[in-house]
C-alpha cells in the first residue's frame, strides 16, 4: 500500500468516527426533545438537531422513525413540519463523488484531476454507481489511447505513466 493509499484508508476512518459521533449527537438531541415542547425554541432545534445528525451518521431508518415521532407531536407547527420534512428528504441525504487523478502519458504527463458527482444517496449504492462510472472513465481514457498510440512510432505499453489508475477515493457531502 502507497503513502496515498494510507492517506485514502485514514480519511474514511475519520469519516467514520465522524459518523459515530453524529449517531451520539442524534441521541443527545433526542433526549432534549425528548425533554422539551416542539414550541420552545430549545425544543425546535433539538427536533431540527436529532434528524439532521441521524441523517450524517446514515441512520435513514431511524430519521423516518424521528420524522414521524416528531409530526406526531401535539403543539407542532406548520414551519416546523416543513423543516424537520426538508431534514429528512432524500435530497438531504448529502452528495456522493466519484475522485481520481492519473498522470497520462498521451498527454505528455499531464495530470488529469476530477470529481463525478454521483446520483447515489448511500454508501452502497455509491459504490456501485462510482464502479460503473470508473469503468466508463477507463474504457474512455483506453479508447483515445489506442487512437493516440496508433499516432506514435515507439509508444509506452500503456497510457498512463503510473500504470493502469485506480479511483482515489469515493466520498460524501453532507449538507
Amino acid at each position: 500500500m502507497n503513502k496515498l493509499d494510507q492517506l485514502n484508508v485514514n480519511v474514511t476512518a475519520a469519516i467514520r468516527k465522524v459518523e459515530d459521533a453524529q449517531g451520539e449527537l442524534a441521541h443527545a438531541e433526542l433526549a432534549i426533545a425528548t425533554a422539551t415542547s416542539p414550541t420552545s425554541t430549545e425544543g425546535r432545534i433539538a427536533r431540527r438537531g436529532a434528524i439532521r445528525a441521524a441523517k450524517v451518521a446514515g441512520l435513514d431508518d431511524w430519521v423516518e422513525e424521528l420524522l414521524e415521532t416528531f409530526l406526531a407531536e401535539d403543539g407542532i407547527d406548520a414551519k416546523l413540519v416543513a423543516e424537520l420534512k426538508a431534514l429528512a428528504s432524500p435530497e438531504a441525504r448529502g452528495k456522493w463523488y466519484l475522485v481520481y487523478s492519473w498522470s497520462n502519458s498521451y498527454e505528455r504527463g499531464a495530470i488529469e484531476d476530477k470529481e463525478i458527482s454521483l446520483e447515489a444517496t448511500m454508501e452502497v449504492e455509491a459504490i456501485a454507481e462510482g464502479s460503473v462510472k470508473w469503468a466508463e472513465v477507463l474504457a474512455e481514457a483506453n479508447a483515445k489511447w489506442e487512437k493516440q498510440k496508433a499516432t506514435w512510432a515507439h509508444p509506452p505499453v500503456t497510457g498512463f505513466d503510473d500504470a493502469t489508475p485506480h479511483p482515489r477515493i469515493i466520498y460524501r457531502i453532507i449538507l
